[in-house]
């Protein structure tokens, strides 16, 4: 399989913004320049907040089922891949035995996730940000429809 360059994938989210009605993409602070690829091409990309325990928190958050039976983070049985990174997330032992950051191995969904869950809540609030959902291995709020 071929690597996608950076113009693929803002094609890619062009079409997701238009299926789904995606208003922003919340992307990876620590690639700047794909941000403003994304934002040459159309498409309103914003760096994530990247803090790795807020956004473990907020999802943690999403987890729970609400009092209209769902959770608010819906994985659909056939995104095998971002079902198995779920499985697979680690903390990593440092040399004290402390375990205080996740392992980075097989963690792109998991990225994402964080990303998409804590830049919702920071856009919406908890309250009002809605149940998150996957598509195409994306992350979305049904507060954006």
């Amino acid at each position: 399989a071929r690597r996608r360059h950076i113009e693929d994938w803002a094609n890619v989210a062009k079409e997701l913004e238009q299926q789904y009605k995606v208003e922003f993409f919340f992307c990876d602070p620590a690639e700047p320049e794909n941000i403003d690829a994304f934002n040459r091409m159309g498409v309103y990309a914003v760096p994530a907040n990247n803090e790795v325990w807020l956004g473990i928190q907020s999802v943690y958050n999403r987890l729970p089922v609400q009092v209209d039976g769902l959770p608010r983070l819906l994985l659909p049985p056939s995104f095998v891949n971002a079902a198995s990174e779920f499985e697979q997330y680690q903390w990593a032992e440092h040399k004290d035995g402390l375990h205080d950051k996740p392992k980075k191995v097989n963690d792109h969904t998991q990225d994402a996730t964080r990303y998409a869950s804590v830049g919702v809540d920071a856009f919406f609030g908890m309250e009002k940000s809605g149940t998150m959902y996957y598509a195409n291995e994306t992350v979305y709020s049904d507060s954006q429809f």
